[in-house]
């Protein structure tokens, strides 16, 4: 049998404390020995409305940043690969741009999922050997 988590309403900071409790565990047992009127499905009101709030937040600069420079990563190395196909003859070493090129418009790429908050694992394994790229 599990054990319910309770929060008297007399202790001091009970809301904060329900709230991040709640959002832990996913449920919390309010006791409301303070007669302020709130209940179970307050508790769940107010958590939906943070939720909404947290949601509609204004886009951080470092955001907008991130998103800039991962598109211009990526942008530069499609160019990179623009130009070593358009024009090889031109191009000592178009495996150079060709690989350049590829690897950033990858990595710029998973850089804009990461700003845009998108966690993203890559994992490789041969025989006993493993690798994981990851941002989480």
């Amino acid at each position: 049998m599990g054990k319910s988590i309770i929060v008297h309403t007399s202790d001091h900071g009970w809301l904060d404390q329900a709230v991040r409790l709640h959002l832990i565990y996913g449920g919390v047992q309010i006791e409301d020995d303070a007669d302020v009127g709130v209940g179970p499905h307050d508790l769940e009101q107010l958590v939906a409305l943070i939720h909404q709030h947290h949601g509609h937040a204004a886009t951080r600069l470092r955001t907008v940043l991130g998103v800039g420079v991962g598109l211009c990563l990526s942008a530069m190395g499609l160019w990179m690969i623009h130009e070593a196909v358009a024009d090889p003859g031109d191009t000592k070493e178009l495996w150079v741009l060709l690989a350049g090129g590829v690897f950033m418009a990858f990595f710029g790429g998973l850089g804009v999922f990461y700003a845009l908050g998108q966690r993203w694992r890559i994992s490789s394994s041969s025989g006993d050997r493993n690798m994981t790229l990851g941002s989480d």
